[in-house]
């Protein structure tokens, strides 16, 4: 997978935005930091920390189905991967997260989607779509980053697989993104995610 260059994580991780779930594979955002950005009290309005953490983890679920449904399903975990790997990416989803938050608050948001579709007191049916669980605003939050192209500005659609570390370094090498010198240096994987040689090709 093709990063820009600066742009890549070594690997997904917490601060005071986001938590990120390594068995969950995705980002969960801070109950604080939710707080502060959308000038909400959730655990007033949620009735207790217990049902501000459930609530924060179904916003986490809502915003990763809506950002995987652009893409084919056999790509799926490879975008799981960018997702933890990007740092734009990671600006993107603490964007949609906060906002997904304000959006619920304002006009219902994703607990829309989750209702049954039936108008009990119309006794009419109601076309709810995936589309409802995310605003006006999130979506040109995901224009912004460039998640809705057809095309990505990254390659998630090409993975290279290697038998041996020598290969993968040799492959490396092939394609400019490390010299010689620097292959010296490497003795496992690790020593490959902490040193920045991953760059646009």
């Amino acid at each position: 997978m093709i990063f820009f260059e600066n742009d890549r994580l070594a690997n997904p991780f917490d601060d005071d935005k986001l938590t990120y779930s390594v068995n969950n594979h995705r980002y969960i955002l801070d109950r604080n930091k939710a707080d502060f950005e959308t000038g909400l009290v959730l655990s007033e309005i949620w009735q207790g920390e217990d049902n501000v953490n459930w609530y924060l983890d179904a916003i986490s679920k809502v915003v990763y189905t809506y950002l995987t449904k652009f893409k084919d399903s056999k790509y799926y975990e490879r975008m799981l991967y960018y997702l933890a790997h990007s740092k734009k990416a990671r600006d993107m989803i603490f964007d949609l997260m906060i906002d997904t938050v304000q959006y619920n608050h304002e006009d219902g948001g994703f607990l829309i989607a989750y209702q049954t579709g039936v108008n009990l007191h119309e006794m009419k049916d109601i076309n709810i779509k995936l589309e409802m669980a995310v605003s006006v605003i999130g979506d040109q939050v995901l224009h912004k980053y460039g998640i809705m192209q057809r095309l990505n500005n990254v390659n998630i659609n090409e993975f290279e697989y290697f038998s041996t570390l020598e290969l993968l370094l040799d492959s490396l090498i092939a394609k400019g993104l490390m010299t010689e010198d620097e292959k010296e240096e490497i003795e496992n994987l690790e020593d490959i995610e902490t040193k920045p040689i991953l760059k646009q090709v």
